[in-house]
């Protein structure tokens, strides 16, 4: 099934040499189409064709999220709520944003709803529950520190981050027309990663026979000034700046000016090969970047709430006995038919 999804006027823009990609995608959907099991084949070119998938996430020890892979416009979201005393960033609002909102620009502190591409994440709600990405302070001063956010979202290694800690997926394209291989990197907390990193593999690989794409091992984001990515190599954030794709070659010193609003660096020169990969890990990003869709509670807050409110009680004892009433009458019915069938039968023998 192929999935819908609305852009964002902030996502990636296609240049005129990238727009073929689609074009290319629809026909070697429909020649896949002909050949395929069916919408969950694992065809390399199945954009958007991976079966919805769910995972649990603990929280704080006393709250869950259901997050799930490729949800649509129709897709349920959370409503926006105060995060509660106790937990990490209380008093902030969190959820109310769904996947018409994912995309960003390159400014770390784009992606969230209605917000612009303000700079800096510092302070702000949690419209997807996630955590905004934490960039090490390697550098302090105008045009570094709100890179880091004061620190208020922790280590990159901090596993009490929702998702668990940052990693790093590597995607390297070989093969191209450019004087050396193209690495694509994909930073966010670990679940968002590993989901990711498989809807990649599965949509992104322009050729079944070369191995001109390849994977490495997702890695821990270390924080050592030598780190990949860097903030300067970012070509997209997405999920209120909890996602990054990065581009090795692309380096964006427009990020550290001391003032907001100067243009971007423009993106090198990439060949063809390169640009369908960047059209491809951009849209994949987009449509399958696990959301939250609902939020558990693993426990009541109190003993009063476990044995449920008078209300909810006198309401369980009415539908008890509305069943046991139905039951009953249900039963009283059958046995009703049996004695007529009876006296019927004890009739015609009689004559």
């Amino acid at each position: 099934m192929y999935i819908h999804f609305q852009h964002s006027p902030h996502s990636l823009s296609l240049s005129e040499s990238q727009r073929p990609y689609r074009r290319r995608v629809r026909e070697r959907r429909n020649k896949q189409d002909s050949t395929d099991d069916g919408p969950d084949s694992d065809s390399n070119t199945n954009i958007g064709r991976r079966r919805r998938k769910s995972t649990n996430i603990p929280y704080a020890n006393t709250e869950g999220f259901r997050v799930t892979t490729y949800t649509n416009q129709r897709s349920s979201i959370p409503d926006a709520s105060v995060i509660p005393a106790g937990q990490p960033f209380a008093g902030r609002m969190s959820g109310g944003s769904g996947r018409s909102e994912i995309f960003g620009t390159r400014t770390y502190g784009s992606g969230y709803p209605n917000g612009g591409s303000t700079r800096g994440t510092s302070g702000r709600d949690l419209p997807f529950f996630f955590w905004p990405i934490a960039w090490p302070a390697l550098k302090t001063g105008p045009g570094f520190d709100y890179l880091h956010a004061n620190g208020e979202y922790g280590d990159p290694t901090n596993s009490t981050r929702l998702g668990g800690p940052q990693m790093v997926a590597t995607f390297t394209l070989f093969n191209t027309t450019l004087p050396s291989a193209i690495t694509f990197r994909v930073l966010s907390d670990n679940v968002t990663v590993l989901a990711l990193t498989d809807f990649i593999n599965a949509n992104c690989s322009l050729s079944s026979v070369t191995p001109d794409f390849i994977t490495e091992p997702i890695s821990p984001f270390l924080t050592t000034s030598d780190s990949r990515p860097a903030p300067e190599t970012v070509v997209q954030y997405y999920r209120a700046s909890s996602i990054a794709l990065a581009l090795d070659m692309y380096n964006n010193t427009a990020i550290h000016s001391p003032v907001d609003g100067v243009f971007d660096a423009p993106l090198p020169e990439l060949d063809e090969r390169a640009s369908d990969m960047l059209s491809c890990l951009n849209l994949t990003i987009g449509r399958a970047a696990p959301l939250v869709t609902s939020v558990r509670t693993s426990k009541p807050d109190s003993e009063e709430e476990a044995k449920g409110s008078p209300a909810t009680t006198v309401v369980a004892v009415i539908c008890s006995l509305f069943g046991f009433c139905i039951l009953a009458g249900v039963l009283m019915r059958y046995i009703s038919i049996r004695r007529r069938r009876a006296n019927a039968n004890a009739l015609a023998a009689r004559y």
